[in-house]
């Protein structure tokens, strides 16, 4: 049996939206989905998938959104982990804290609400949607990027979800089926994003994109990057608060943080 080495806090409540942000990420939702849906009629209406150069090309955009919509959850992961601050004006109470309060309490995503959860995520994905309607689907090329777009869009919503169910105790029969075949982000896989100091396996969709990014070396260029971009250093240490109490800043030991508590 493994068990969390998150401090031992009492229990904070469950997080309430205010009445303006329920309204604002419940319309995100409600149109994502209505576009969501809009842009599949119109995708299956051009019957590109009737021969199988238009299958070739389904199949593609499918696995292209997917892995898009990985390498993005990435992308966001990182940069609210590694750069800015808590008190960074707009950014820091509503992006960076909530990533930096989720490695001293990894369950703290669990006492999300649906909501919570994808409202955020729902909300930066209409604008591209309602883009689409600009691309002439009829040709391959529009075709293939509305396509893309769409897959992206839909993995965009689901990825605080999967997260979220990659840290919860027990999580429903289904869930725990599509994370063993890592269809979507399967627990152990998330774990080693949960090991000191927290430097690899940022992709929280699925986790396909974390191997290849790693072993490039993307987000230690990456890092490099963005440190002169903004002026801003980061060694290989990440910020003070995703030090965890049993491991300070100046410890070689490596410390695992599990996902959640698993029964052997």
């Amino acid at each position: 049996m493994s068990t969390s080495l998150a401090p031992n806090l009492p229990e904070p409540p469950p997080v309430h939206l205010s009445p303006a942000a329920k309204v604002m990420q419940g319309t995100a939702i409600v149109s994502m989905g209505a576009l969501l849906v809009i842009h599949a009629v119109r995708l299956v209406g051009v019957q590109h998938g009737s021969t199988t150069a238009g299958l070739a090309l389904t199949v593609g955009a499918l696995v292209a959104g997917y892995l898009f919509a990985d390498f993005m959850s990435g992308c966001v992961h990182f940069f609210f982990d590694r750069f800015l601050e808590e008190t960074t004006p707009v950014i820091g109470p509503a992006f960076v804290k909530p990533f930096r309060i989720h490695h001293t309490d990894p369950i703290d995503i669990t006492r999300h609400g649906f909501l919570p959860t994808n409202g955020s995520n729902s909300l930066v994905t209409v604008v591209p949607l309602l883009g689409l309607f600009a691309i002439d689907i009829t040709r391959a090329v529009g075709f293939f990027f509305v396509a893309v777009v769409v897959v992206a869009s839909l993995a965009t919503f689901g990825t605080n979800q999967f997260h979220k169910w990659a840290h919860e105790p027990v999580p429903h029969p289904v869930v725990a089926w599509l994370q063993r075949r890592h269809w979507i982000l399967p627990v152990d896989h998330h774990a080693i994003h949960h090991t000191w100091p927290h430097e690899a396996h940022y992709c929280i969709t699925t986790g396909w994109m974390n191997a290849f990014l790693l072993r490039v070396g993307f987000w230690k260029a990456a890092t490099r990057v963005f440190s002169v971009v903004l002026a801003e250093h980061r060694d290989a240490q990440p910020a003070p608060s995703l030090v965890p109490p049993e491991a300070p800043p100046d410890s070689s030991a490596t410390v695992v943080s599990p996902v959640r508590a698993q029964v052997a």
